[in-house]
């Protein structure tokens, strides 16, 4: 229950919630018979492995950002998820974290790493600014944006890659689980169009066309990729090394 008690306390008030209706400020302020209720839900849910179709919707609506309006890229898309998924998706991260060490994670990633941020990038790429103007020594410097990153997650490449970094079956079970069957809807002026099946992404888990819930989504993207492309991450000249930050 004090995990559930803090994946409800971690939750935003005056977030929108999902088709269901229900907001943050319900489950955070429902009383013990609502949250006995909800730990009781998840709990069946955990031992038979399923996980209700409604936690596994988006409702997707667009906020306007600048420019031609008739232009889909100048509207930013964002998806309504439900407030009792959130919860039920928050339980994973620290469970992962625990999977996460240092021999998985190497030593030059700072993104979602606990007491690295993106400070120490920023400080290891002055230092070496400041060394290669010290000794005139040309300085060069790639930077890689993967487009939509979250968007095209490979699902059966990132179970792959919990299951090969020991994750337990359980836990990348129920991850699936929350995943298949995933659908959504448009929503635009009110009016719902008709819902279409998801098969890639992560629901719950990027800030990308779904912007809600996952914390430490940067590990799963950063891991997918060692995964499904190698060579991209693994190919270096000598002498020539990277920093990595997810954000």
């Amino acid at each position: 229950m004090d995990e559930m008690a803090r994946a409800i306390a971690g939750l935003k008030d005056s977030k929108a919630p999902g088709e269901d209706g229900i907001p943050a400020e319900v489950w955070k302020h429902g009383g013990d018979n609502l949250f006995s209720r909800l730990h009781q839900l998840i709990t069946n849910d955990w031992e038979v492995g399923s996980v209700p179709q409604a936690w596994k919707g988006a409702s997707i609506v667009t906020i306007y950002k600048k420019g031609d309006r008739t232009d889909c890229g100048n509207n930013k898309g964002i998806s309504l998820l439900s407030i009792a998924g959130k919860i039920f998706a928050r339980f994973f991260p620290n469970r992962l974290s625990t999977h996460i060490t240092p021999e998985v994670v190497p030593e030059t990633a700072c993104g979602f790493r606990g007491n690295r941020s993106t400070v120490d990038i920023i400080f290891c790429l002055r230092q070496l600014q400041e060394k290669c103007i010290e000794q005139d020594r040309p300085l060069h410097m790639v930077f890689v944006d993967f487009s939509q990153a979250f968007d095209t997650v490979g699902r059966t490449g990132l179970w792959q890659t919990q299951r090969k970094y020991g994750c337990p079956e359980k836990f990348t079970t129920m991850i699936e689980a929350l995943h298949n069957g995933m659908m959504a809807n448009v929503s635009v002026g009110g009016e719902v169009f008709e819902s279409f099946s998801v098969t890639n992404a992560l629901l719950h888990f990027p800030i990308s066309t779904v912007r809600r819930g996952f914390p430490r989504h940067g590990r799963w993207h950063l891991h997918s990729v060692q995964t499904e492309r190698p060579r991209l991450l693994g190919y270096r000249r000598p002498r020539i090394s990277w920093l990595m930050e997810t954000n």
